[in-house]
């Protein structure tokens, strides 16, 4: 994947089926933090590419590629619920990433995907602790947190056309953009900064394809 042609091809999508979006109106303003989720995006399929064999982390690598895709299709649609529901998805999918890795065999896929939250984080957590990333982690924790604040408060009640014209267009209703770039951030900059270390990437054994890819997501 082209990631710079993708973004290219994703503005001209928003433009055509969500123009009156407040996302599009204000694109210029997380146009850095979208550019990151293709670089995520990017940066998964090469590890998906590189690491070959099936595993545990194949599956739930898959997993947290379709999260990232649907990202970008709820992300125009401006819906607060929606956003948070992903975001704390991605949250908690680097996670489970995160503890297949560092348990290798100890634990199966069944039990890993089985893992209520409140078992996964402490048990990610800990293992933070002695290998030098607990502040990453910590925001990832944060941000499964406060969008469960927000999918638990969330306001079903209005049902009329305004409230969905409300939602495209009007911040009140909709997901904070700031909230938005925050969240993403900090989601982009784990899988970059991270998935090369703990899927031992080895730049020597890429494909030229992959080599290409590699260089395209640092800019060296």
């Amino acid at each position: 994947m082209n990631y710079k042609k993708e973004i290219e091809d994703y503005t001209l999508f928003i433009n055509s089926y969500f123009p009156e979006s407040l996302f599009n109106r204000q694109f210029n303003f997380v146009r850095k933090r979208t550019d990151l989720l293709f670089r995520s995006i990017e940066m998964t399929d090469i590890v998906l590419d590189y690491t070959y064999n099936e595993n545990i982390e194949m599956e739930l690598l898959n997993d947290y590629k379709h999260l990232l895709l649907k990202l970008l299709y709820i992300s125009p649609v401006n819906d607060s619920y929606f956003l948070a529901m992903t975001f704390r998805g991605l949250s908690e999918s680097l996670l489970r990433i995160f503890l297949s890795i560092n348990v290798g065999s100890a634990y199966s896929l069944s039990y890993i995907k089985s893992l209520s939250y409140r078992n996964l984080w402490p048990e990610c957590n800990q293992i933070s602790k002695h290998i030098g990333c607990k502040q990453s982690l910590d925001k990832l924790n944060n941000i499964f947190k406060d969008n469960s604040n927000v999918i638990h408060n969330k306001n079903s009640t209005q049902t009329s056309i305004n409230y969905l014209e409300n939602i495209m267009e009007n911040e009140s209703y909709s997901f904070s953009l700031k909230d938005y770039n925050r969240n993403l951030n900090d989601i982009s900059n784990f899988t970059l900064d991270y998935f090369p270390i703990i899927f031992e990437l080895n730049y020597d054994l890429f494909s030229m394809n992959q080599k290409h890819a590699y260089k395209e997501i640092f800019k060296f």
